[in-house]
């Protein structure tokens, strides 16, 4: 007898990313595929986490999170985002930042509704949308346009059924950050088309050249439409750790917690005590790790652009190049492929992004200068160079 699967389930296949790093986990390849920070979790979250053990915080605690890690978000929002959250209503702390995403959509769409996600942009948007039996509606992401979205174009697509808008900024895969009169573009199309936002804040933190990253909530009549999502991933190098947070209207919140309860119950308390005193202590090491990793997207960028049939604009943020590729003649898919096995080096295909990523390949440069220089070279070596 062959296990029955749902319809959903079946119409979307597993992260290609993943499946990319697993090849690229053999030995002798340097893997350019994962988003992950490649710095250890400070010693003194680790700490905070060890010692909440120690005192025995093994038990629930609030669907919505401790109240004392509520109340440090929405200092930080205060601080970082210039956006002003209630902790207690206004706030839950999630399993990292993919389940806010999930609770989120899950709270806001019903069947049959459509939600406006970027293309090329994270994966998870597209599945968690068609989990929720919501129909993907992508908008572009263009090199010829910097990667921005065309307006014009976004607005002629909506319908009577789009109902959710998906924003990232800093973007997955593409690195780009979305200027304020963009960002005011977005929040006049949202208030006339009556939409919700979801906006993806994860690399709020990791911004270069001195830009700023706008939280989308704080623009004028946005923060009662608009669910934040953020992680303690790429700021505090914790991706394992798998804790995240939402912040928006206290309704969402509640429709957001009555999914926790059945899902998920809480956040471990012990990584709640850890977070805690990640945004209570120095946060110096942020911007050490920031600054590395400017110097590693300079560098990447000029790598790539040396690197024959590879065309490549300087990222604004997090920490991903993403090159056009198609002067190589090859597809985004084959061009990975050819990678992996001539040059050891593993890279992301611009199709697991979206139909728009064809032509592109996402390269991660969350690792030492040493390696990017070393996969540069092979990869001009491999490609005629």
């Amino acid at each position: 007898m062959e296990p029955h699967l749902s319809s959903r389930v079946r119409a979307f296949p597993p992260s290609g990313i993943r499946k990319i790093f697993d090849l690229a986990s053999r030995p002798g390849v340097i893997s350019l595929a994962i988003g992950e920070p490649d710095f250890d979790t400070p010693l003194h979250i680790r700490a905070g986490a060890k010692d909440a053990l120690d005192r025995g915080e093994t038990h629930y605690s609030s669907n919505l999170g401790s109240l004392e890690l509520r109340r440090a978000i929405a200092g930080r929002m205060a601080r970082v985002n210039r956006q002003t959250v209630d902790a207690e209503t206004e706030l839950i702390v999630t399993i990292g930042g993919v389940e806010a995403l999930y609770l989120a959509m899950a709270a806001i769409l019903d069947p049959g509704d459509e939600v406006l996600l970027p293309d090329p942009g994270f994966m998870v948007y597209r599945s968690l949308s068609m989990l929720g039996d919501a129909r993907p509606l992508p908008y572009q992401l263009r090199i010829e346009n910097g990667f921005y979205p065309d307006l014009a174009e976004m607005e002629a697509a909506i319908t009577p059924r789009t109902r959710l808008l998906i924003l990232n900024s800093p973007g997955n895969p593409t690195g780009q950050l979305f200027p304020r009169e963009i960002m005011e573009r977005l929040a006049g199309i949202a208030e006339r088309h009556n939409l919700m936002v979801i906006s993806d804040e994860v690399y709020d933190t990791i911004v270069y050249d001195d830009q700023e990253a706008i939280s989308f909530a704080t623009l004028p009549g946005m923060k009662d439409r608009t669910v934040t999502v953020n992680s303690f991933s790429k700021a505090y190098a914790m991706t394992g750790w798998r804790l995240g947070y939402a912040a928006g209207h206290p309704e969402i919140i509640q429709g957001m917690m009555k999914i926790q309860q059945i899902v998920a119950a809480c956040a471990p308390t012990m990584l709640q005590s850890g977070a805690l005193v990640a945004l209570e202590s120095r946060q110096d090491f942020i911007t050490e790790m920031v600054q590395e990793y400017q110097q590693r997207r300079d560098l990447i960028t000029d790598i790539l652009n040396s690197v024959p049939g590879f065309r490549c604009i300087k990222p604004e943020g997090a920490f991903y190049a993403f090159p056009d590729i198609r002067g190589t003649g090859m597809s985004s898919t084959e061009l990975c492929e050819f990678l992996l096995q001539n040059a050891k080096v593993g890279c992301v295909p611009g199709t697991v992004f979206g139909s728009n990523g064809e032509g592109f390949v996402r390269i991660s440069y969350a690792t030492s200068r040493e390696r990017l220089e070393e996969a540069g070279k092979r990869m001009s070596r491999a490609l005629g160079c």
